[in-house]
């Protein structure tokens, strides 16, 4: 039932966005935009993050704004940009449709119910892991599971430090790091946007 919600245009104000419009699976979780497209064609302030493995993140969005999943649900939905919506208009529009009527009293005693329908979202969510990939293999032992252009990467990966960020269960997604310890972020960028200023928008610190 997550699974139908997360392809569900009822979600959305006008009926034209999913949650799967930019976290598109088959693609690796986002939609390859530079910036996502909301309802009406709105243009977002950045690129969507990947779904896939999202539920190993340490904190949820770009600047980790959300502090779990079902924070970062709220987002979308009402964001005007995004979904341009709400929960009550949600569930409306799911009590209208006798096949959601019944697959949520099956699933839960209250039937729809905004945490019932963030339950199944997220439900799904959780689903959408990587598990028995090569690199995975790799790590568990097997030194067969990369080719040799892989290893020479992976390699260079450790060797250029890339690992001191980027690494964990998700290789990233489990800490902060300050933009610009090799370079002036914000003196090399042609154009700045207020996304680029991340978590500083959270806290203003």
């Amino acid at each position: 039932m997550g699974e139908k919600l997360f392809h569900d245009p009822q979600l959305s104000s006008d009926g034209t966005v999913v949650c799967a419009s930019c976290h598109i699976v088959a693609l690796g979780g986002d939609d390859g935009l530079v910036k996502s497209l909301g309802v009406a064609g709105a243009e977002g302030d950045v690129n969507s993050p990947l779904v896939l493995n999202v539920s190993l993140n340490a904190r949820q969005l770009w600047n980790g704004r959300a502090r779990d999943l079902r924070e970062q649900l709220q987002g979308p939905i009402h964001n005007p940009i995004e979904m341009n919506s709400n929960w009550d208009l949600v569930a409306e529009r799911l009590r209208s449709n006798q096949d959601y009527v019944k697959a949520f009293a099956d699933a839960f005693n209250a039937g729809i119910t905004q945490k019932n329908i963030e339950d199944a979202l997220l439900s799904y969510e959780r689903t959408l892991v990587t598990p028995n990939s090569d690199f995975d293999a790799f790590i568990q032992g097997d030194e067969l599971a990369f080719t040799e252009p892989e290893l020479k990467g992976f390699e260079s990966f450790n060797d250029l430090g890339c690992v001191s960020c980027h690494q964990g269960a998700n290789l990233g997604g489990n800490l902060y790091q300050r933009l610009g310890l090799f370079h002036d972020y914000f003196a090399d960028k042609e154009q700045i946007y207020e996304s680029d200023y991340g978590l500083y928008l959270v806290t203003g610190d």
